[in-house]
């Protein structure tokens, strides 16, 4: 992330774990909980509290299109527009 965008992000109310979680997102520009959790090196249920904690903030959201692995259905997530707005007018 650019140095104003993480200052500008630093000035919302998250914590660390939340702020990671942010940064890995902004980055990947679309991804699932799992792709996340690769990421981060991090346990998925570890991931998935951040995700929930920072989609009920409105940092995030679901985009409403799905992957399948394993036959199954894995939402994506991005960062929303509005924060992604905020983010570059800094």
């Amino acid at each position: 992330m650019h140095r104003n965008s993480l200052e500008a992000y630093d000035k919302l109310d998250t914590s660390t774990r939340q702020r990671e979680v942010f940064k890995a997102i902004y980055n990947m520009k679309l991804c699932t909980r799992q792709s996340l959790a690769n990421k981060l090196d991090w346990p998925i249920n570890r991931v998935t509290g951040r995700v929930r904690e920072l989609i009920d903030l409105d940092h995030i959201t679901e985009t409403g299109e799905k992957v399948y692995v394993n036959d199954r259905p894995r939402s994506i997530l991005k960062v929303t527009d509005h924060i992604l707005d905020r983010l570059n007018q800094s």
